[in-house]
């Protein structure tokens, strides 16, 4: 899963297929491609996120009723990174 964070208004955006997403203040938009794989985004207060999709689908399956929850892999994506891109404007 990829995400969106703004470093201006600190607001974190899920991005989604056929939609372009901004953030509260406008300055961080993305969406995925076509392929519904790559992604690519703009803004310079834009900080891409990822989630590991197998570590947060596991963790979300055994959520337990009560206590603390399975922890998941979430990680910065890289500045050069083939499959989400930074555009100068979207």
């Amino acid at each position: 899963m990829k995400l969106l964070f703004c470093l201006e208004c600190q607001d974190v955006i899920r991005i989604f297929p056929k939609e372009i997403r901004q953030c509260r203040c406008g300055k961080v938009r993305g969406g995925y491609l076509d392929d519904g794989l790559n992604a690519e985004y703009s803004g310079e207060s834009a900080v891409p996120l990822a989630f590991l999709n197998s570590s947060f689908g596991k963790a979300v399956a055994y959520r337990p009723q009560k206590g603390e929850g399975l922890r998941f892999e979430a990680f910065v994506v890289p500045v050069k990174c083939d499959s989400f891109i930074k555009k100068e404007k979207l």
